[in-house]
């Protein structure tokens, strides 16, 4: 018996060994690849990916996003956009103010960079910072239980904490279309961001979210910045043009057809780019978007683009699912482009 018992022992003993060397045999599999581990981690399209993912469903609170400092923005441009001057001279300090903040901003982030030696997680977190997909997903969610529950006054309320349009008088249909818009244009601008990172790291991404902030908080729509927002508005609308060409290439799947749709679902639109998007997912899920509104009082009209149908309720979950799936989407596109490249090249 008590041979059998010793036996049991070595045989346990044996196999814990045996255990214990295939360990080692990962661990030492891990360290000699550990240099591609981090190459493939420390490309571009990855990070994207985590930090989107990441980003998406992780809070994050808003004191730490730029969008926190909007009301700053619009305390500066207060103070240089002075109704006594002329319009060349709002114009041109509509130039000047969103560049200096541009610049201050680039030299905080690159001297955070510099310190940190620009490591892969710090691409990581600053990108996860410009990026704002859960505050859209969330927003778009809130109104769409709004209108569920048939609460058009609170819908309206929380909508115009996300749009400058008067939504005082706003039917259903129009809180619909307007919030349609709003979580397109929103969600586009984190493809733009994403784009821009690949091209020129995070100080790309840094600059189109400050860009879209601006121009936000700056809007030409209001007529006390008509003047003063055209600079930072051009300047935006520019640096959107190729991720909406791109967008638009997935879209339609066809280089020729969707420089053609594009051009005719923008060019009646106020903002030629806006447009291109705006058309291209109104088209997609048959909705129709633009139409008049007002801001503070004043009618303004513009052209439909997109479907036919009136947007409802659901078309502002369908909007923003769209959006999010077509990033996620692109990005993986990006990473089976560039693992290819690499492997045929390497």
């Amino acid at each position: 018996m008590f041979d059998n018992i010793l036996a049991d022992f070595n045989n346990f003993f044996g196999d814990f060994n045996n255990i214990n060397s295939d360990f080692n045999d990962i661990k030492s599999l891990l360290l000699a690849n550990q240099s591609l581990i981090i190459d493939f981690l420390s490309q571009s399209y990855c990070i994207v990916l985590f930090a989107f993912l990441f980003e998406m469903f992780i809070p994050i609170p808003k004191a730490l996003r730029i969008s926190a400092f909007n009301e700053t923005f619009l305390y500066l441009g207060k103070k240089v956009n002075k109704p006594t001057n002329t319009p060349q001279e709002k114009t041109f300090a509509g130039i000047i103010l969103p560049l200096m903040i541009i610049i201050v901003f680039l030299f905080i982030s690159l001297l955070f960079g510099f310190i940190a030696d620009f490591d892969i997680v710090i691409s990581f977190m600053l990108l996860i910072l410009v990026l704002e997909t859960r505050p859209a997903i969330k927003d778009a969610t809130k109104i769409y239980k709004l209108l569920r529950k048939n609460q058009k006054e609170d819908a309206r309320t929380y909508l115009q904490t996300m749009v400058l349009r008067d939504c005082d008088n706003l039917s259903t249909m129009g809180i619909c279309k307007a919030a349609c818009e709003n979580i397109i244009l929103r969600m586009f601008i984190n493809f733009a961001i994403i784009c821009w990172f690949v091209v020129c790291g995070f100080t790309g991404a840094i600059i189109m979210r400050l860009c879209y902030e601006l121009c936000r908080t700056y809007n030409k729509k209001l007529s006390e910045y008509k003047d003063f927002g055209i600079g930072i508005y051009r300047i935006t609308q520019a640096m959107l043009a190729i991720p909406a060409y791109i967008f638009s290439m997935f879209f339609l799947l066809s280089v020729k057809t969707s420089f053609i749709t594009s051009k005719r679902v923008s060019t009646s639109y106020y903002a030629y780019i806006s447009g291109i998007v705006l058309g291209l997912v109104g088209s997609n899920l048959n909705i129709q978007l633009g139409g008049p509104r007002y801001y503070k009082g004043e009618f303004v009209r513009y052209d439909d683009i997109g479907g036919m149908q009136n947007p409802r309720d659901i078309s502002i979950l369908k909007s923003m699912r769209k959006m999010r799936f077509t990033t996620l989407m692109l990005i993986l596109i990006l990473i089976s482009l560039q693992s290819l490249i690499n492997y045929f090249l390497y």
